[in-house]
């Protein structure tokens, strides 16, 4: 799964994510979504754990932009996880 922040950013993409989600993991009973994110994309990293996804590994100066190394970082939302969020949430 890839995405774009665009107008609306974040919030807009929570949103998509739920009913996104719901299919994934309710319907196709996936196991796990995994993402991928450079370190310096700190809004990207907000909106994936707003989303419930942790951080699994630091892969340390993975990618070279202009003449920085960055880390990448990977996460990763199990149904396991993903289910109690939103059981959690239905009795919020």
């Amino acid at each position: 799964m890839s995405y774009i922040l665009l107008i609306g950013g974040g919030a807009l993409y929570r949103k998509l994510f739920r009913p996104l989600s719901r299919w994934l993991f309710g319907l196709l009973n996936l196991y796990k979504l995994e993402a991928s994110r450079y370190s310096s994309n700190e809004q990207s990293q907000s909106v994936l754990r707003k989303c419930g996804f942790s951080l699994e590994a630091c892969l340390r100066g993975r990618h070279q932009l202009d003449d920085v190394r960055i880390d990448d970082l990977r996460y990763g939302l199990l149904n396991s996880d993903w289910a109690r969020r939103r059981e959690r949430a239905s009795y919020a």
